[in-house]
């Protein structure tokens, strides 16, 4: 088979280079940004302070009562994390119970499944709101998961 040069449909454009009557670092002007904590990095749409039905102190790690690295736990995180800071489902934990490597919250099914239901008894004890609008709110009842 012999190879023949294939025809472009439209020819090539003629490129010119670029020409700039002053320097790039006058255009441009790089902004120093400072670094966020780790909570302030998605975006809040609340301005007030994070509130918690379980403690009045969101400083203060809820399990060891220590006031160091304390970071605050959505209960319902994702798509509900807006819901958990709304009804006060947080819990202020330190951060190697937040996000330790060899045991936290979020490896620890039962202690998370544990805090789920306290949210649920305190919708409907406290709040007074029934078991259809808990599922229509945050989707599913956590109490049946408890084995």
């Amino acid at each position: 088979m012999k190879r023949t040069p294939l025809k472009r449909k439209t020819p090539l454009k003629a490129y010119t280079s670029l020409k700039s009557s002053k320097s790039l670092s006058a255009h441009t002007s790089l902004k120093q940004r400072t670094p966020l904590k780790a909570k302030e990095q998605s975006a809040r749409k609340l301005k007030e302070p994070y509130h918690s039905i379980f403690t009045e102190d969101m400083h203060r790690c809820y399990i060891t009562g220590d006031t160091r690295n304390v970071d605050p736990h959505h209960i319902f995180g994702a798509s509900r994390k807006e819901l958990s800071e709304r009804y006060g489902f947080m819990l202020p934990l330190r951060r190697d119970w937040h996000e330790g490597t060899t045991y936290s919250i979020h490896q620890d099914r039962n202690l998370e499944l544990k805090y789920k239901i306290l949210c649920e008894e305190y919708w409907i004890n406290t709040l007074h709101k029934t078991k259809e609008e808990w599922i229509a709110e945050f989707g599913m009842w956590w109490d049946a998961k408890v084995a």
